[in-house]
């Protein structure tokens, strides 16, 4: 992890995104600086950019393979993906929003009219939303995930009302300036996800469902639900039966 450098592919994402020759759409400026920066900080050779393989489009090219940055809808991404791993090792980049900063903008004059911290803390285990419709591929080992914990802050346009106070209404979609890299996390192999996402369950541990996985992980229902398969299809849990209505799961053997 390099903060300087990220740093400086930070300020070159902005200056490239404000000096841009026409406009950019409302999409491509409501995330194009927190991608622009990562594809700046992996691979910092613009010539090595938008690089077309097997039919697709890579974000860019570098010494160890693909480098594909990805906010959401891996699944979308599937066929891309698949078509990019029959070529060359790919690292799929993650950026997460760890810690966010909320700016309160005046549309028509420019004005900050507040700043805040967003109450919310993403982290490391949001990831399988995205990860759980490309399960299977998880175990390639040409591929390689990298999440990216950052900072950023988000630009929110209000509308005023008549009577002077302001209304978050958004007129454009949020603006999202990343500001610093806090953390990345590689997960290179089956050993790299049970280090991280089995902490919680001892290598003896008796069979366990996902509330008790959910528990003994400190996470909510819904990512258990959702993290236990992608294990399965790591080779890290397994499924065994039931108890009452809930699905039984053990460590398997690659994770021991």
């Amino acid at each position: 992890m390099n903060q300087l450098k990220f740093a400086a592919a930070c300020a070159q994402a902005v200056k490239d995104i404000e000096s841009a020759p026409t406009p950019a759409g409302i999409g491509t400026l409501s995330e194009g600086a927190v991608h622009r920066a990562l594809k700046l900080y992996f691979e910092p050779d613009v010539s090595r950019h938008e690089i077309e393989i097997g039919g697709y489009v890579a974000d860019a090219v570098g010494e160890d393979g693909i480098i594909e940055v990805q906010t959401a809808g891996f699944g979308r991404m599937r066929p891309k993906l698949e078509a990019f791993l029959s070529a060359a090792a790919v690292t799929l980049v993650h950026p997460i929003i760890a810690e966010k900063t909320i700016t309160q903008i005046n549309p028509e004059s420019g004005e900050v009219i507040s700043r805040r911290k967003s109450p919310k803390k993403p982290d490391e285990w949001g990831v399988f939303r995205e990860l759980y419709p490309i399960r299977d591929l998880l175990s390639n080992p040409r591929l390689r995930l990298c999440l990216c914990l950052i900072s950023a802050d988000e630009h929110r346009f209000g509308r005023k009302r008549r009577w002077q106070t302001w209304q978050e209404i958004n007129v454009d979609p949020p603006r999202k300036y990343p500001t610093g890299l806090i953390k990345e996390i590689w997960l290179r192999s089956p050993a790299d996800y049970a280090a991280l996402y089995l902490g919680g369950i001892a290598p003896d541990e008796p069979e366990f469902t996902t509330a008790e996985f959910a528990a003994l992980s400190n996470i909510p229902a819904d990512t258990a639900r959702l993290c236990l398969p992608v294990l399965c299809a790591l080779g890290l849990a397994r499924r065994i039966g039931k108890r009452g209505s809930g699905y039984l799961y053990v460590r398997d053997h690659l994770s021991r």
